[in-house]
């Protein structure tokens, strides 16, 4: 009992420390939040998760603080590459770093990941031969207290996310304040509680789609739209390119020579419109522009859904510019230079 609870304080204490290191910085204001209700909850209930499945509280600190710590490694490394710090929805780039490690190994020191996974198996290696179970078990039944744990937890989790305790946890959440604001909250609420908050809140943000029936109606209507294809002659051609890494290098400093671009000035003055394009993110996440783009939609509009639009929304019938052309009467195709399974680009594109 006793050195359950002094691993569990050893354990706040590391968490304590590692979140000193969270990148941004968390403002002095907010750095006793660490002690909160909420976040002490989560380390410990992943400690005692660890706990009940293995009875060694030596080793469910260790791990718990190392699972801390690459999570803290991932985000300082995302921050320093994009601007931005860790949220729910990355995660779900697992499966995309497992098919393009190539993208992704750069941003992220490997000496830090090696030395944690290093870390990581000493423990494992370390507990299985040097710390007993606290409790032994012989029999079936004594597993029952793990039996018990999991499923109050795994119920609880399920009420808070489809069933009963959704709407009022959700507002208990949002009285928080989080709202989307991911480097103000982090700041506020802490990494690993804001990483909580926003998987909860995930599906909170409700954006109008596109009926399925009328998305239907109006771009699947062969008749309609052959009619309207007779006139194809009078429809200009209209290509739209996204190039992230073309930017007008004159904004940089005064003493850049103007003449530098100056077939894009002479673009300028033949276009109809020219301007300075805001997108939603500086470094990466192509998808986002993409959404923005096809979609029209602004970030304020998308709520949560704003750090990956197709993890969700994608999948809907949602209106596009797409949608528009086709409705009268060209034939709109897309051309993306990665593998279509990008990303989910081979779904969502069609």
């Amino acid at each position: 009992m006793w050195l359950s609870l002094i691993s569990a304080v050893g354990l706040l204490a590391c968490v304590r420390f590692l979140d000193l290191l969270v990148l941004p910085k968390r403002e002095k204001q907010n750095l006793g939040r660490i002690f909160t209700l909420f976040a002490v909850m989560p380390p410990l209930i992943y400690f005692a998760s660890i706990l009940m499945l293995t009875y060694r509280p030596i080793f469910s600190a260790l791990f718990a603080i190392s699972t801390y710590a690459v999570i803290v490694v991932l985000n300082n490394a995302k921050v320093r590459a994009v601007r931005e710090p860790l949220v729910y929805s990355d995660f779900h780039l697992f499966r995309e770093v497992i098919r393009h490690p190539h993208l992704y190994v750069k941003y992220i020191d490997m000496r830090k990941i090696t030395g944690l996974l290093l870390f990581g198996a000493v423990v494992i290696y370390g507990s299985v031969v040097f710390e007993s179970p606290i409790i032994q078990r012989a029999v079936l039944a004594d597993y029952l207290p793990s039996f018990l744990f999991f499923g109050i937890l795994l119920g609880t989790i399920y009420a808070i996310v489809r069933g009963p305790l959704r709407n009022p946890f959700r507002k208990i959440l949002i009285s928080f304040g989080p709202k989307a604001n991911v480097e103000e909250n982090v700041s506020q609420l802490g990494l690993v509680v804001c990483l909580i908050f926003y998987f909860f809140l995930s599906g909170v943000d409700k954006i109008t789609t596109r009926d399925e029936e009328n998305t239907s109606t109006k771009t699947d209507n062969h008749t309609d739209r052959d009619t309207i294809w007779s006139d194809q002659n009078m429809l200009p051609n209209i290509v739209a390119v996204q190039a992230e890494s073309f930017f007008d290098v004159r904004y940089l400093a005064a003493n850049i020579d103007t003449s530098v671009l100056e077939n894009y000035d002479q673009l300028k003055k033949e276009a109809t419109f020219f301007g300075r394009l805001s997108v939603p993110v500086w470094g990466a996440y192509t998808m986002r522009t993409e959404f923005a783009f096809l979609s029209g939609l602004p970030e304020e509009a998308l709520g949560h859904h704003r750090f990956n639009p197709y993890l969700q929304l994608g999948n809907k019938p949602f209106w596009t510019i797409a949608h528009n052309m086709r409705a009268l009467g060209y034939r709109t195709v897309c051309v993306h230079p990665f593998p279509s399974s990008f990303f989910n680009r081979k779904k969502v594109f069609p």
